[in-house]
Parts: C-alpha cells; sequence; structure tokens
C-alpha cells in the first residue's frame, strides 16, 4: 500500500508509478486526465489528476509558451497534448514552484529545451534525499537557479518570479502576471486550509505569517491567486489566511505562557475557532503541533535519508543484498543520523516493483514485513508484489493477514476480490 502522510510527498511520484502498474495488472482503471480553463486571452489553468488534482498554469502567445509547474510524471504526455491543442509554439520556460515530486514530476518531457527556473536549491534537491528514485535526467533539471526576484518580459506581460522560501518548503516562489492581475502560489496557501509545513525540505510555521504578509503588500486588491492545489480565490481569503496564522500562533503562545502542554491544548481545544481550517490534508492537531514544536524549540530533528545510502549501494553493485546490508548496518551504527520508519523499505520496495525488479523488490518487502511485523501496510505491499508477479495464492495470504491486523481495511477485501476474479478467468 502506498501509505501517504506528510513525510512522503517527496517520493509519493514513485508509489503512484506502481499504483498504475498494479491496477494495470489487475484490470483496474486508473484514469489520468487534464482539465483546461482559459483564464484571459493567453493565460490557461491546467489541472491535471493522478492520485489528486494538480494546478498549472501556462502563458500561450508569440512568445511561445511559459508552463509553470509541470505536474505529475504520469500526466505529462496529457498535460503536452492539451498545450499542442492551445498554440503551436515551443514551450520557452518551465518554472517550478518548488522542489516537490507533484510539481515538478513532468519537467524530463516538458522542460526539454527549456529553460527551467527554479529556487538555487532545488537542482541538488531533485538529486538527493529521496528524490535519487526519480532518477531524473540533467534535462530535467533545473538550468536557472535564483534567490531573487527577477522578471521576465512574455506575451505581452511582466512575469515577476518571487522567491519565498521558509513557510512551506526553502525553495518556494510565486509567480505574478503583473497585466493580468493573476498570481500562482504553487505549495505555499490555498487560502482556505491550514497548510503543510515540509520540514524536511526546509518549511518552517514562523516564517508563514512573514511570507503572506509580504505577499499582501505586493499584490492588488483585485488579485486573482491560484494554488498550486484547490480553486482560485481571492486577496480578502488570502488576508483571513494571514489572521488565521497570525492569531493560532497567539493561541498556542498564551497557553504556553499559562503552563499548559501539548496534551493539555489539544484536550482544552484551544484552535477549535480555527478549526474549518483542519478539514483538509493538515488537521487541526496538527497544526498545532506545528506552532507547538516550534514555540518550544522541540522540532523533531531532520535526519538525513537512508533511502540515498542504499539506493547508491544498490545502483553500483546491483545487489538487493548489499544494499539490505547496508540498511541494517546503517540501523545499527548510526540510527541518529538517518531516518529509519517501516516507510523507507516500503518506498524502496515500490521503486524496484516500478523498475520491474519484483523479485529484488519482494526481497525488500519481506525484509520490511519482519522489521514490521505488526504494520498491516507491510503485508499489503508484500501481497501486491506477488500479485504483480502472478502469485494469486501468495498474494492472497498477505491481504489476508493485513486484514487480520486491520479488519477495516478496504482495500485489501477488494483486492481479494480482484484475485478471486482473476482465478476464475485462469480456469
Amino acid at each position: 500500500m502506498r501509505h501517504v502522510s506528510v513525510a512522503v510527498i517527496g517520493v509519493i511520484i514513485m508509489m503512484l508509478s506502481v499504483a498504475v502498474h498494479v491496477q494495470a495488472q489487475i484490470g483496474g482503471a486508473i484514469s489520468p486526465r487534464v482539465e483546461v480553463k482559459q483564464l484571459n486571452d493567453h493565460l490557461y489553468q491546467l489541472t491535471a489528476t493522478e492520485f489528486f488534482p494538480v494546478v498549472m498554469i501556462a502563458s500561450i502567445g508569440p512568445d511561445g509558451i511559459l508552463l509553470v509547474d509541470t505536474g505529475f510524471k504520469q500526466t505529462e504526455e496529457l498535460v503536452l497534448k492539451e498545450l499542442r491543442k492551445l498554440g503551436p509554439g515551443k514551450i520557452v520556460y518551465v518554472i517550478n514552484s518548488h522542489e516537490h515530486s507533484d510539481h515538478t514530476g513532468g519537467n524530463e518531457l516538458l522542460g526539454t529545451g527549456a529553460t527551467i527556473i527554479a529556487h538555487e536549491r532545488v537542482k541538488d534537491q531533485l538529486q538527493s534525499g529521496d528524490n535519487v528514485l526519480r532518477e531524473l535526467p540533467p534535462e530535467a533539471l533545473p538550468n536557472r537557479g535564483i534567490n531573487t526576484e527577477i522578471t521576465l518580459q512574455f506575451n505581452g506581460e511582466q512575469v515577476r518570479i518571487i522567491p519565498v522560501p521558509g513557510g512551506h518548503t526553502d525553495t518556494d516562489m510565486v509567480v505574478y502576471f503583473v497585466k493580468s492581475r493573476i498570481v500562482y502560489l504553487g505549495g505555499l496557501a490555498d487560502g482556505h486550509h491550514f497548510p503543510f509545513v515540509d520540514r524536511a525540505k526546509g518549511g518552517s510555521y514562523s516564517e508563514y505569517p512573514h511570507i503572506i504578509k509580504q505577499l499582501l503588500g505586493i499584490f492588488p486588491d483585485d488579485i486573482t491567486i491560484i494554488p498550486g492545489h484547490g480553486s482560485a480565490f481571492g486577496i480578502s481569503e488570502l488576508k483571513n489566511f494571514f489572521q488565521v496564522l497570525v492569531e493560532t500562533g497567539e493561541a498556542v503562545q498564551k497557553a504556553l505562557q499559562s503552563g499548559q502542554d501539548l496534551a493539555a491544548m489539544k484536550k482544552e481545544n484551544i484552535l477549535g475557532p480555527w478549526s474549518s481550517y483542519g478539514q483538509d490534508f493538515v488537521k487541526t492537531d496538527a497544526w498545532l503541533q506545528i506552532i507547538y514544536d516550534e514555540m518550544t524549540h522541540s522540532v523533531p530533528q531532520q535526519k538525513q535519508s537512508v533511502i540515498e545510502a542504499i539506493y547508491g549501494v544498490y545502483h553500483d553493485h546491483n545487489s538487493i543484498q548489499a544494499a539490505l546490508d547496508t540498511y541494517q548496518k546503517l540501523k545499527k551504527e548510526a540510527a541518529k543520523e538517518y531516518a529509519f520508519n517501516e516507510g523507507v523499505l516500503n518506498t524502496f520496495g515500490y521503486f524496484l516493483l516500478n523498475k520491474k525488479k519484483t523479485d529484488d523488490a519482494l526481497t525488500i518487502f519481506n525484509a520490511n514485513m519482519q522489521e514490521y511485523p505488526a504494520s498491516y501496510n507491510v503485508y499489503d505491499s508484500l501481497a501486491e508484489a506477488y500479485l504483480i508477479k502472478g502469485e494469486y495464492d501468495q498474494a492472497e495470504t498477505y491481504y489476508k493477514k493485513a486484514l487480520v491486523i486491520n479488519p477495516q481495511f478496504d482495500n485489501a477485501q477488494k483486492m481479494l476480490e480482484k484475485i478471486e476474479q482473476l482465478k476464475k478467468k485462469e480456469k
């Protein structure tokens, strides 16, 4: 199972690739799609949906195409097809709003031959950590890194590219089409929910109010704000979002001054007045913890990616045993420096499945099962690998084990029904 949490955004692209592969094996249907909305005479909003919707902006005119973000790897061909319908020009610029794989996944196809502009840190980030599993070629990497604002003159208007690092990630940029009065925020905010603070990528709560205040000082009152996820909104929603950032911080600070710890704050529901903002990815208690951790200087240490280490060994030696030996050695000798959890081997296993290294993936998933025998997720992953290999009895066995641990796990039950159908077809 591709269990999704705030810790796995950077590697979700690999898990999605495998999701497509698995569904194809069992006759399921995943239908990536791209929807296009015209914003004015030259700006278009493209919404690419694979696992969830990702919004992009394209400026199309006599100067060619400027594309802000490239979505998922799995939707890049659909995006290109839609761009070709909108105009014959070549893609001159690609702007990556930040490093996350749902915003840079289509760089290889859509950015080839273009100037790819991103924050100066993005190029290194795309080649390190969990991103090594994406195995991006040089043409998918930014070839112009910036850390201060730049302005392009393109298709008859100024395009301001404004770095605003430190809130969502340390590589965020917003793209402001001045004449059109349209701005793209990427993953920074959707105007209606608590934001995702990706600490592993340099994000922090403390920077968020400063960033939004800076943007409020730039945008006119009639601005149209387009987020990377969600619907367009206006300046009033951005002002409200700013107030929520400030007021939730003040509420936590007040509770701290009165001597409350995190458990007491949760019990008292001190962020209850803002709970409507906790109805999406970042729940109210998670937002409370983000603020509490920073204000009490108890932010968990950001550890190195063990995936990068085991991938390097596997790549250099083409040996799954050498990769596992490295994993065990680091876990024994360097647990303080590297992050270890069930997601590490799970993600690496899906990478191998995507590479059609099914036997190696099975070795990894079996090792993960030994490491985390109480997790239904590891049995689900092992079952998917056996399903891909066509070993239905083994797949059935491990889906059933997943259900024993978590009887409410609907996916396992659905897969068992699919396996039953596949067995009948083989008779």
